[in-house]
């Protein structure tokens, strides 16, 4: 990389850093107010977020896209230590986006993903989108396998690839609103989300590789037998965000799938979305 633009790129991931990054809890906060803001003055409450306001997902209260944000940027900071153009400074946060991330998938009963996470690290909103698990699971799998990341880490991804996916096959891939220890710790499925399409079979994909269970691919297998969960159109994707999260599938699906046939579908796929 030229020497101007990596100063630009370091320049610009440090004010990232400095107004975004919530670095005790390592989560990547959203963007709802003046940086200078964070964390104390606009993020929610624990009690908030248990109530659901403003909204059950906490979209703009600054933590709903932390799943999101997180994956993203860590995915961002491991290529630059796996192309050994990282700072030390870097090296460090890349370490605190990982426990971020394992936080996500540990504080909540039962094994449940959430969004983000209050300041205190134990408060989340109740309503999780297909999407967070698909970004989440994305940067668990780039963890897993790159020699970039301590093998002690690793272990952790494995382990907690194992409680998720579980959850998820309990629940039949349908997400629930997530409550209270206290309420309903197997959480209100009657008004839940599912996962389907290629983003169920990328992360199938992800649980078989970085779980290490094989019963994963045979349900994968079993799935992608289904020709419409690989029908997902070009004409179907009107958001940037939605954009993304297919193409994000399509990858995974593209690297991680041992059939050779589903493998140059997913590969067409990605084509027909860039």
């Amino acid at each position: 990389m030229p020497e101007s633009l990596d100063t630009q790129v370091r320049a610009a991931r440090s004010a990232l850093e400095r107004g975004f990054v919530f670095r005790r809890l390592g989560l990547c906060l959203d963007y709802v107010s003046d940086p200078e803001d964070f964390p104390r003055k606009t993020l929610p409450s624990p009690k908030e977020a248990r109530q659901g306001q403003p909204n059950p997902a906490g979209l703009g209260s600054g933590i709903a896209l932390c799943a999101w944000n997180g994956a993203l940027l860590f995915d961002g900071y491991l290529l630059r230590v796996e192309l050994g153009i990282a700072s030390a400074d870097e090296e460090r946060i890349l370490d605190r986006l990982i426990g971020g991330l394992i936080r996500l998938a540990t504080t909540a009963p039962k094994g449940y993903l959430v969004r983000g996470l209050t300041a205190d690290g134990r408060g989340f909103y109740p309503a999780v989108d297909a999407d967070t698990h698909l970004l989440w699971a994305f940067s668990l799998w780039r963890g897993f396998r790159s020699a970039a990341i301590a093998p002690e880490s690793q272990l952790k991804m494995r382990a907690i690839a194992s409680r998720w996916i579980a959850r998820l096959d309990k629940d039949a891939y349908r997400i629930p609103l997530i409550e209270a220890a206290g309420d309903n710790p197997d959480g209100d499925l009657s008004v839940a989300d599912g996962l389907t399409g290629p983003k169920l079979l990328a992360l199938l994909a992800v649980a078989a590789d970085v779980s290490g269970e094989p019963q994963w691919r045979q349900v994968l297998a079993q799935k992608a037998a289904d020709p419409a969960r690989f029908s997902a159109a070009p004409a179907t994707v009107d958001q940037p965000a939605s954009l993304l999260s297919l193409q994000i599938a399509w990858h995974i699906l593209a690297s991680l799938d041992a059939d050779e046939a589903r493998k140059a579908l997913a590969l067409s796929r990605m084509s027909e979305l860039a």
